[in-house]
């Protein structure tokens, strides 16, 4: 279990059909990363917190999370080979 959303690393299921500037096409899936790396709970610690404490520890307002605090993410796009 991610400690929080902005310590965690996410791979997309779906691939995307990219267009470049010179109308090549290709399809490709993302990979996003945190910057200043992952953290994850241990069993005991996840079993103390509330079902929801993802959601908790940021606040969601008229749609878009607000988080307390930053994350920098890198994120990478993996283009299939032509």
């Amino acid at each position: 279990m991610p400690a929080s959303y902005g310590q965690a690393s996410y791979h997309a299921e779906h691939a995307f059909l990219f267009t470049a500037a010179d109308g090549m096409r290709r399809f490709g899936r993302y990979h996003w990363t945190p910057e200043a790396g992952e953290a994850y709970l241990f069993p005991d610690e996840t079993s103390r917190r509330s079902a929801n404490f993802l959601r908790e520890c940021h606040l969601l307002k008229s749609g878009l999370s607000v988080v307390a605090g930053s994350s920098r993410i890198v994120v990478v796009h993996e283009v299939a080979s032509p």
